[in-house]
């Protein structure tokens, strides 16, 4: 907090209460004061506080601490951090309510004074509404909630999805087909953060119990004159379907689904859902050092070969469900030709995947952990 903001706020707020008000900052220091001549004291109360992250004090009369007044005091926080310390000076129990009203006032008028806040204030009320959507919220979604009701937006459940193309008027023709669809509503949320890439954040009219059973075919059927369209042009596309939300706080999580399948998903020309992929989600989260400490012996004490067969056999069964014949038919071998090489596999690393989940467990991540060195 600097003295600047600190010196504005007492003389926007001193002319509205007789009591003497104190803002310190996060060392101690006085930064501003209605008694002037205080500032740039230490304040005993205020180090002591920032000292052992103590949320709010009291002094009375009684009190003898360096440069403090009997009152109340409260820490002031900002971005999750301690900003400094406002006290407000006379009868605590008096003054409990009015020293929490100039508390929240600060932080406030923190959150308005941060340089975030202010290049938001430049743009348009959508464009700062959706980069809030799309970013980790710092104030467990109060911004995000005050877009909303300006912007005439309900809490509702909503389904984010991500289209990127390369074609240069991707917006204009998603914004025409979507709004034309009779499954549009104006509670659905569009923004264009590109020319290749625009995001949906669509409601669903209806519960979670029928989200659960029919958002696949309702997605479907609000994109499919984008499907056609695109299509139609022969032109690449990609469409994510991330996780549902229905709190502007979490809809960033939403958003972030959407951009890792875009990054890490190789499928094309298709609709992809979120919840298809959640293991392979979850996996990315594993840090490759992680893997490396778990599996660097299975890597130094087996041959290349034997890498190259486990990784590709077990790609194909995991993503035929350990089918064999369906997997043969992906490898294009036949199926006893797998099952002679799984079974030098088996033997090998003594393990039984069709038979033992932890088995099968294993063989996934040391899968992903030997596709993962590849890359380096």
């Amino acid at each position: 907090m600097t003295r600047y903001l600190a010196e504005q706020f007492i003389s926007k707020v001193s002319d509205y209460t007789p009591c003497g008000i104190h803002i310190m900052d996060d060392k101690g220091i006085i930064a501003a004061d209605t008694d002037a001549a205080r500032v740039g004291n230490f304040h005993e109360i205020a180090y002591r506080m920032a000292c052992d992250f103590t949320s709010e004090q009291i002094v009375y009369e009684s009190d003898r601490y360096a440069g403090t007044e009997p009152g109340i005091y409260l820490a002031v926080h900002h971005a999750g951090s301690l900003a400094g310390i406002i006290g407000i000076s006379g009868d605590p129990e008096k003054l409990r309510n009015t020293a929490h009203i100039l508390k929240l006032l600060l932080e406030e008028m923190l959150d308005c004074e941060d340089p975030r806040s202010r290049s938001l204030a430049k743009k348009s009320s959508l464009a700062a509404f959706l980069e809030l959507l799309c970013s980790p919220p710092q104030d467990s979604g109060r911004r995000e909630s005050f877009y909303a009701r300006q912007l005439h937006y309900e809490a509702a459940l909503r389904i984010p999805i991500l289209i990127r193309a390369q074609v240069s008027d991707l917006p204009e023709v998603c914004t025409e087909l979507l709004t034309a669809s009779p499954l549009y509503s104006s509670q659905d949320i569009l923004f264009a953060q590109s020319d290749f890439q625009i995001i949906i954040f669509k409601t669903f009219p209806g519960t979670f119990e029928k989200l659960l059973r029919e958002y696949h075919n309702y997605t479907e059927e609000y994109l499919s004159p984008i499907l056609h369209e695109l299509s139609a042009q022969k032109i690449s596309f990609k469409i994510c379907v991330g996780s549902f939300q229905n709190e502007w706080k979490y809809y960033h999580y939403g958003y972030r689904h959407c951009i890792w399948m875009i990054d890490n998903l190789t499928e094309c020309n298709t609709i992809l859902y979120f919840y298809n992929y959640v293991d392979q989600y979850m996996n990315s989260l594993i840090s490759f050092r992680e893997l490396h400490g778990m599996f660097n012996v299975y890597f130094s004490q087996t041959t290349d070969d034997f890498k190259s067969s486990f990784t590709s056999i077990m790609d194909a069964l995991i993503q035929h469900n350990y089918n064999l014949s369906d997997a043969s038919r992906a490898m294009f071998i036949h199926k006893n030709t797998l099952v002679t090489r799984f079974g030098k596999i088996r033997d090998f690393l003594n393990i039984s995947p069709f038979h033992n989940y932890r088995d099968k467990e294993l063989c996934k991540y040391l899968m992903n952990y030997l596709l993962r060195l590849q890359q380096y």
